[in-house]
């Protein structure tokens, strides 16, 4: 653009940098709207997963007679006995072979 500012008129000149700004004013909204798509599908799966995981979760309690599942995030310091994740998911995904988002 700068290099055409001196063979081309300022109108014509401020009609490219007009539309210019235009076409970047639409790529931002379509990478917001991207985004704000991306976002929401990811808050549906989880919300799909979680509802998904509880029964098997309220299952394996039973089974294993766990009163409590606390998050690993929130646990300071355990034994690695008490670890459940990987059975977890293993259950999971005996269960649940893909999370339809559609």
């Amino acid at each position: 653009m700068i290099s055409k500012k001196n063979s081309i008129s300022a109108e014509e000149y401020k009609k490219e940098i007009n539309l210019l700004r235009s076409k970047v004013n639409k790529l931002q909204t379509d990478q917001r709207e991207s985004i704000n798509k991306v976002a929401q599908l990811r808050k549906l799966g989880r919300e799909k997963l979680l509802k998904a995981l509880n029964p098997i979760m309220k299952k394996y309690m039973q089974e294993k007679k766990i009163t409590v599942i606390l998050d690993k995030k929130n646990v300071l310091l355990g034994l690695e006995t008490f670890e459940i994740t990987n059975d977890i998911i293993s259950l999971l995904n005996k269960e649940i072979k893909s999370i339809n988002l559609k």
